[in-house]
């Protein structure tokens, strides 16, 4: 059986399988599941079931809900044109479940796929959802 069967983060209802493992596993790509006896308060992000199997002290009816682990993971190389980078945010960019953001990520990261991270000025101008000028008070 593969870990993603048992293994998932949760957004709002959804269920993403996920890979890694424990601090007991030896594995860098650490994922954390929660302890259904201090189980986080009822949000978006928290969906699985706290009904434990047997006497297992994290797997539930719903496998091992992954809370926290590795969240922000990066890579950097430099080439003769300049630095070369990929990410994910695991966890994905947004807490609001209604944001295009609320498992995308989750969802690259499920798919072992990474999102280049962009250096050159034209590149962040042409890739900009948005911008937003701040200023200090005069």
């Amino acid at each position: 059986m593969a870990l993603g069967e048992v293994q998932a983060g949760h957004r709002a209802g959804t269920r993403i399988a996920l890979h890694g493992g424990n601090r007991y596993e030896g594995i860098a790509n650490l994922q954390v599941a929660a302890n259904p006896v201090r189980r986080p308060a009822d949000v978006p992000t928290y969906t699985g079931s706290s009904e434990m199997i047997s006497d297992s002290r994290q797997l539930t009816s719903s496998g091992y809900n992954i809370v926290h682990g590795s969240s922000f993971i990066m890579t950097l190389g430099f080439n003769d044109e300049g630095p070369e980078a990929e990410a994910i945010l695991s966890y994905s960019q947004s807490g609001d479940p209604a944001s295009a953001h609320f498992t995308d990520q989750t969802e690259l990261y499920r798919d072992k796929r990474w999102r280049k991270i962009l250096f050159r000025p034209e590149d962040v101008a042409a890739n900009a959802v948005s911008t937003q000028r701040v200023m200090s008070a005069r």
